[in-house]
């Protein structure tokens, strides 16, 4: 317990001050017995986009980064996945969405989330059509993440999707989600813009969303 501790402190100080050579050791550190030192070289490895470069670019960083996250988006511990994947969102590696895609398919409801919110900020178009099928999750938390990102990804065929979630009747977070998203969306031209801004409207008249 104790070598474990020295091993979680030792990766919250390459969190806080990255550097570029910690790259290959964090990703060892990623298969270690203890799931709290794994999260911790996850959290460490997505702040690598902010690292002292010494011999190669920043995008090669991150690249490598990356690199080493994407070997462990299968972590027995739902928690070091979540953290695996909220670090590739920070790293923003455009190659990493294929294989977030495929862990919208994940038992666990924190880490469908994390994968939604995680899509919606690399931002890639290439995600929309996996949002769209995240929008109809069982769990409100996963469809209000899906509204939210269909709209960082700017995907005005998504508006009629999102004004079915306007009329969700589960959570008052994904209306209220879906309402916001639909903002940015309806400011453009498209043939769902019409029905967007009429789902705006009747979403004023619903004070628990307003």
């Amino acid at each position: 317990e104790r070598e474990a501790r020295a091993r979680v402190a030792a990766v919250e100080v390459l969190t806080h001050d990255p550097v570029e050579s910690a790259i290959g050791p964090l990703g060892r550190v990623l298969a270690d017995a203890d799931p709290r030192v794994r999260r911790g070289a996850a959290a460490a490895l997505g702040e690598m986009g902010r690292a002292r470069a010494q011999t190669r670019t920043v995008d090669e960083v991150r690249a490598d980064a990356a690199a080493q996250l994407l070997g462990r988006l299968d972590d027995a511990d739902p928690a070091v996945r979540g953290a695996v994947i909220d670090s590739l969102a920070r790293l923003g590696d455009r190659r990493a969405v294929l294989p977030l895609v495929a862990k919208l398919q994940d038992t666990e409801v924190e880490v469908r989330t994390a994968v939604v919110r995680a899509l919606g900020v690399v931002g890639d178009p290439r995600a929309s059509g996996a949002v769209l099928i995240a929008a109809r999750d069982r769990e409100g938390a996963v469809r209000v993440q899906a509204a939210r990102a269909l709209s960082m990804i700017g995907d005005v065929g998504a508006i009629p999707t999102l004004v079915a979630l306007a009329e969700d009747s589960g959570p008052v977070e994904v209306r209220r989600a879906a309402l916001v998203a639909l903002g940015p969306l309806c400011a453009a031209e498209s043939p769902h813009r019409a029905a967007g801004i009429e789902a705006l409207v009747r979403g004023l008249a619903e004070p628990s969303t307003t």
